[in-house]
């Protein structure tokens, strides 16, 4: 029974786990990623727990529409979906964001649902997602790889 087995070694003292686990902090509150010279967020990484969560109540809102005969209502059923799960489990906080007046605008995830669900911002919602996806960005050791490149 695996249940019973003695435990011999942490796993957390394993080589294995600090060069290819992820840091369970990093997955959930997110990591820096620059957007220009100015702009930054800090996004989770996909597949957290307030990510499936928040992936679980969007498909129920836009699923409808996924498979809808007309393409255009079908793909604007999933940027909405994207933008709604990307401003409220993904984008954490972002630096550099300023309104028409040069004034810091704090990050919420309603201001964020405006922005990634406007078309223009699709690169950037693209980048922001491959960023989520990529588990070398969560790893344990990924700052000190960061600064020895």
């Amino acid at each position: 029974n695996l249940m019973t087995t003695k435990k011999t070694v942490s796993s957390n003292s394993l080589n294995i786990m600090t060069r290819l686990g992820f840091d369970k902090t990093k997955s959930s509150e997110g990591v820096w990623l620059e957007l220009d010279d100015e702009i930054s967020v800090r996004v989770a990484r996909e597949g957290n727990p307030a990510y499936r969560e928040a992936t679980r109540d969007s498909v129920k809102k836009y699923e409808a529409d996924f498979d809808n005969e007309d393409k255009e209502v079908s793909l604007r059923a999933y940027a909405l979906f994207v933008a709604e799960t990307m401003s409220t489990a993904l984008v954490k906080e972002w630096k550099g964001v300023k309104d028409e007046n040069g004034k810091d605008v704090p990050y919420t995830p309603e201001i964020g649902f405006e922005l990634f669900s406007d078309e223009g911002m699709e690169a950037v919602v693209e980048k922001i997602y491959k960023f989520s996806q990529t588990i070398e960005n969560y790893r344990h050791d990924a700052e000190a790889k960061a600064v020895k490149n």
